[in-house]
């Protein structure tokens, strides 16, 4: 196609130059009655009509629009869109993806959304973990070869990290990802689907310093704050793609209040807004309430006297026999009852900040359209928690 090309005719001089509604001088028609008679349907003339094609003077073949041009404008549109250092960045890394080191501060924040000191951090913590996996997975097999046998890994830990952050950051498909940095859609999906449980392991970073993993020791941080703290919950969805199975699974993660495939969490925070926990996903459907009461948080904060903020949709929670003993939530008086506006509102102002830490979450495009299988959600949420709340000490 492309040497065909060269013999092409080129388009006619005014290709592009005007709409059909625009005057010669390039001005838009202010009323239909300006437009040229001639152009114009009229009783003496039905059959005349103002409209002209678009690509008029178009001389080339469709192919060579479909092939080549426009795939050459959307890629230097979405290069040029994106502005200063995060183009340059960018561009780095679809030549350098194999070594991370070599990208500047900007660029490696930009780009996957860490420092370099939380990057090298979680080098130090979650490198270790990874190969004894890999030497215990290795090792596991029948067939087992001498030690250091076989073809050695050409992509290293800190470039499989880099990968894994890109694609939790912007949601790259695995196989742009593998184009961008220099390997395979499968192994940069083998390198994601490793390293995302376990930077799901490195926990929720407090205001304190500690991590929480999972709902028991959440509990274990109310306990250490005392009774009368307060926490913040509230529920999130995150688009999924149609499940198969048939229309019963279809129907069961479809959710009619947002007319689509999703599954909801909920996302507890303390009182500033940093992400405590973020509970096991639910069908699409999953009201607020039922997903809390099935969460833990409730039992970890009425057995540890905490107090819970939440909104409208948790109405109601303690009041059931089912619900446990001494749980405390705070939600809004329901309608505009007289008196209690001023209430209304300033328990808006106090839960405002969940949504804030729920941000924080969305601020990483894989919760945006989540594409792997919906059994990876929770440990890629966890992942996202990890990577929003991590702390890295500095002298």
């Amino acid at each position: 196609i492309c040497r065909e090309a060269v013999s092409w005719n080129s388009p006619d001089p005014e290709y592009l130059s005007r709409r059909w509604w625009h005057d010669e001088n390039g001005s838009a028609f202010s009323k239909f009655t300006q437009i040229p008679g001639q152009r114009r349907p009229l009783k003496s003339n039905p059959e005349a009509t103002p409209f002209e094609l678009h690509r008029k003077g178009e001389r080339r073949p469709a192919a060579m629009r479909c092939l080549i041009i426009y795939p050459m404008i959307r890629s230097v549109a979405w290069l040029v869109s994106a502005s200063g250092v995060l183009g340059s960045a960018i561009c780095r890394a679809m030549t350098i993806g194999r070594h991370p080191s070599v990208l500047t501060a900007a660029e490696l924040r930009w780009l996957c959304g860490v420092t370099p000191e939380t990057f090298a951090d979680l080098v130090i913590r979650v490198g270790p973990v990874w190969e004894h996996e890999r030497t215990e997975r290795l090792s596991a097999r029948k067939r087992q070869r001498a030690l250091g046998a076989g073809a050695p890994y050409r992509l290293v830990f800190a470039s499989r990290l880099f990968v894994t952050l890109l694609h939790l950051r912007h949601n790259v498909p695995f196989r742009a990802l593998g184009a961008m940095v220099g390997m395979g859609k499968d192994t940069a999906h083998r390198a994601t689907a490793e390293l995302v449980p376990l930077l799901a392991e490195v926990g929720f970073t407090t205001a304190e310093g500690d991590t929480i993993s999972s709902v028991a020791e959440l509990k274990e941080f109310f306990e250490r704050r005392g009774p009368g703290k307060g926490v913040l919950l509230d529920g999130t969805f995150i688009p999924t793609p149609r499940p198969g199975g048939g229309w019963d699974a279809q129907k069961a993660q479809y959710s009619g209040h947002r007319h689509r495939h999703c599954r909801t969490t909920q996302v507890c925070t303390d009182m500033e807004g940093r992400v405590l926990w973020v509970t096991e996903p639910a069908d699409g459907p999953t009201h607020d309430i039922t997903g809390a009461r099935n969460s833990g948080v409730g039992e970890a904060a009425a057995a540890t006297g905490t107090v819970i903020v939440a909104d409208r949709g948790y109405q109601g929670w303690g009041n059931k026999p089912t619900d446990p003993d001494g749980l405390e939530v705070f939600a809004p008086h329901k309608g505009r009852p007289r008196g209690k506006g001023t209430y209304n509102g300033y328990h808006a102002s106090i839960r405002v900040r969940s949504e804030h830490g729920i941000r924080t979450l969305k601020r990483y495009k894989v919760l945006h359209d989540f594409r792997r299988h919906a059994d990876h959600l929770h440990d890629t949420l966890r992942a996202v928690g990890a990577l929003a709340t991590i702390r890295v000490a500095t002298a």
